[in-house]
């Protein structure tokens, strides 16, 4: 999904919530788009690049190439769900920071399913590494090569 829809996603949501919770709202509203950060990590890790250009382009090119791709995006894990909610029951913003990011999960899962591909990402660490060994393009290099071969 583009940050663009992600950000109108996030302020919808902080805004609804806004009269029962206040300015923790806003708490909510970034971790909406917070969470797609590991999008970086996964394109550092698999270019080397820190370009924010070449980042967009990178999810682009995945985005129109999912066949057979298995995506791992640590936040968005249920590892990294693990931590915030155990987190949360010491400290009241990483219940919000959880709530942010199982909102914007379940909007990827939706739009994922819409194009068919509801299974392009890992739901866990582990899922992940059973399925790399299945086959699965796990990086831009090998879904562009597959392609243009």
């Amino acid at each position: 999904m583009k940050p663009e829809a992600h950000a109108a996603q996030a302020a919808a949501g902080a805004a609804a919530l806004y009269p029962f919770i206040g300015f923790n709202a806003l708490i909510f509203g970034a971790a909406v788009v917070a969470i797609d950060l590991d999008h970086f990590i996964e394109y550092w890790l698999d270019t080397k690049s820190v370009s924010i250009r070449g980042l967009f382009k990178y999810h682009d090119t995945l985005l129109n190439n999912l066949d057979n791709f298995l995506g791992l995006n640590v936040f968005h894990t249920l590892e990294c769900y693990a931590v915030l909610y155990v987190a949360g029951l010491y400290l009241d913003e990483a219940n919000l920071v959880l709530m942010g990011f199982l909102f914007h999960h379940l909007l990827d899962q939706l739009q994922l399913s819409y194009m068919g591909r509801p299974y392009a990402r890992a739901f866990s660490v582990a899922e992940y590494l059973v399925r790399r060994r299945r086959g699965y393009f796990t990086s831009i290099r090998e879904v562009v090569k597959a392609r243009d071969t």
